[in-house]
């Protein structure tokens, strides 16, 4: 069986990728993976789909920074675009 560092590592791309799909912001992306690794690590029970958890707490942790930043009453910038980069490469 995968140690949890071997499982969150082969996933870590999509994660990667998601977390950019959603925020835009490669930083902020990395932070969320990052965090997401602290809450794989210290879950407290097994889980079914390792892939399927992980994605669901990456998709809710940038939901939950989206909302921050709504929150925060930041502007949002029509104009603005995501920094160039290439997903295949992650």
């Amino acid at each position: 069986m995968n140690s949890d560092l071997e499982t969150f590592e082969q996933n870590r791309p999509a994660l990667l990728s998601l977390a950019y799909r959603m925020l835009g912001e490669m930083a902020a992306s990395k932070d969320i993976v990052q965090e997401a690794w602290l809450r794989w690590h210290g879950r407290a029970t097994e889980v079914e789909s390792p892939r399927a958890y992980l994605l669901r707490v990456v998709a809710n942790l940038c939901l939950n920074e989206l909302e921050s930043a709504r929150a925060r009453r930041e502007e949002t910038r029509g104009d603005w675009l995501p920094e160039p980069i290439d997903l295949r490469e992650i």
